[in-house]
């Protein structure tokens, strides 16, 4: 429990010092009850993205597709950290509060999303539920459930999650999980072509 509560200490200093942050990404409001907001966090070139795309490396000295990821997360300042770190890991990101509104992006943006990240308590539609929708429809999309919940994991396996990773100041494990499936997509779409 006290392991538990330090990292959740972390996190929240994190989201402490982002909200404080000049940079701040802007949220648009969707619908008109202003139940949903998402964003598309800026692209930004630097010289570390020039070479690492997506979490991968050029390859035959052409550069590599930068990889989707859809993060859904109900704190806004968690989801600012999460869109932030993976941008700058060199990744496209979308992020949005609400599953409804991240099963509307899904329907969507079929072809336009590599990996699902979503947190497992949400408002209006749980992540469980968002899960078991997106399987239903799109089952070749990983998903990713990043949770502060670690007795939820088995619930999650059931409604098709391909992983289950505790939430953590320290975004290693989530970025390695990430990675993990997009190296897996990649190796079935060379043996494709081969």
């Amino acid at each position: 429990i006290i392991e538990k509560n330090l990292r959740l200490i972390d996190i929240l200093t994190k989201c402490i010092i982002l909200i404080h942050r000049r940079d701040e990404i802007p949220c648009k409001r969707g619908n008109r009850d202003n139940s949903e907001s998402f964003f598309l966090v800026e692209e930004k070139e630097t010289d570390q993205s020039k070479k690492k795309v997506g979490g991968g490396v050029m390859s035959n000295n052409k550069p590599a597709i930068r990889a989707k990821l859809l993060i859904v997360e109900d704190s806004p300042c968690l989801l600012k950290l999460y869109s932030e770190e993976f941008s700058d890991e060199g990744y496209a990101v979308r992020g949005c509060l609400d599953g409804r509104h991240a099963l509307k992006i899904v329907n969507i943006n079929k072809k336009d999303i590599d990996v699902i990240i979503l947190d497992a308590k949400m408002p209006m539609m749980d992540g469980r539920e968002l899960c078991r929708k997106v399987k239903e429809r799109l089952p070749e999309i990983p998903v990713i459930v990043n949770s502060a919940y670690d007795h939820l994991e088995s619930d999650y396996k059931r409604a098709g999650a391909e992983e289950y990773v505790i939430k953590s100041s320290n975004l290693s494990l989530l970025k390695a999980t990430v990675k993990k499936f997009l190296l897996k997509k990649e190796n079935l779409s060379l043996k494709a072509a081969s």
